[in-house]
């Protein structure tokens, strides 16, 4: 049952293409609430965003993003957007997300890299620009005082990664948070929900943040490049691998930020786990070969 069936039922009456009255199901979200509305046959997703999202997130930006995505064939068409972050899609049956067991399947990787690619070399236009770093430095600034001086300190110890990596390739469009669960999967293809970190980025950051998201081996990176068509050398690995580590900081960064704003297991679990990993790779000796080899 939902606790605020009532207001969700008087915000969609205020959308004239929701017309009606229809059957509201909450989905699952760390951050925005979402719902599946459903009659007669029709299903679409109804997406809230979460409190205080808006320091994080440029929904006009995202508004244009996921629409050029849609026309790409690699995401959900848009039916209504709102500039508050409101957003009404399509909810396409028959699907689901990838789990962790599969993400490393080798007919997953495959989509992946292929679906990647199609993206980033698709000469489209993203609203919007991002980088890790200045990203990691907002959220801890937003975080302030009740930040963990620990994650302060392994983004101290991450500057020589940040100075290797500063000489990015040519921007394309990136979808930011390519997680397994922001995969959805009908038996033939995939698609990407979930747009609104997208904007132009370095093209390793996709690539870098599924690998952390899926906990990809080097055999596992090593399928996802061959798919993707990217460079294998042992400079472009080492880059990927200083990735790895700038978006295990990040996410840490955004879960500890969202921790402030609500109280959440999962997000506990997630910072833990993310700051944990970063540690361990940036305490190890191979941090300072994975420099030199990303250096020129």
């Amino acid at each position: 049952m939902i606790a605020d069936r009532a207001t969700i039922e008087a915000l969609i009456a205020t959308i004239p293409a929701l017309a009606g009255r229809w059957s509201i199901e909450p989905l699952a979200g760390l951050t925005n609430r979402s719902f599946r509305l459903s009659r007669d046959g029709e299903a679409l997703v109804l997406r809230l965003p979460g409190a205080a999202s808006g320091e994080v997130v440029h929904r006009g930006d995202e508004t244009h993003n996921i629409a050029i995505a849609a026309t790409l064939g690699i995401a959900p068409p848009v039916l209504h957007s709102e500039p508050s972050g409101l957003l009404v899609t399509r909810y396409l049956k028959w699907t689901r997300s990838l789990a962790m067991p599969e993400a490393s399947e080798p007919s997953v990787l495959d989509a992946i890299g292929e679906l990647l690619a199609r993206l980033h070399r698709s000469g489209a236009r993203f609203r919007g620009a991002r980088d890790p770093f200045a990203n990691l430095d907002r959220y801890l600034a937003l975080s302030g005082e009740a930040g963990d001086p620990d994650l302060l300190r392994l983004r101290h110890a991450a500057e020589p990664a940040r100075q290797a990596l500063a000489a990015v390739a040519d921007p394309v469009p990136s979808h930011i948070d390519p997680a397994p669960a922001n995969f959805l999967c009908d038996g033939k293809r995939l698609l990407l929900i979930d747009w609104e970190y997208s904007a132009m980025a370095d093209p390793a950051w996709d690539l870098a943040d599924y690998a952390a998201e899926a906990d990809l081996d080097d055999d596992a990176m090593a399928r996802l490049l061959e798919a993707y068509g990217g460079d294998a050398s042992a400079f472009a690995r080492a880059r990927l691998a200083l990735w790895r580590i700038a978006l295990d900081l990040l996410a840490a960064g955004w879960a500890q930020l969202r921790l402030r704003r609500s109280p959440s297991a999962d997000l506990a679990a997630m910072l833990a786990h993310r700051q944990r990993r970063a540690a361990a790779a940036l305490g190890g000796s191979e941090y300072g070969r994975l420099l030199e080899g990303a250096g020129r």
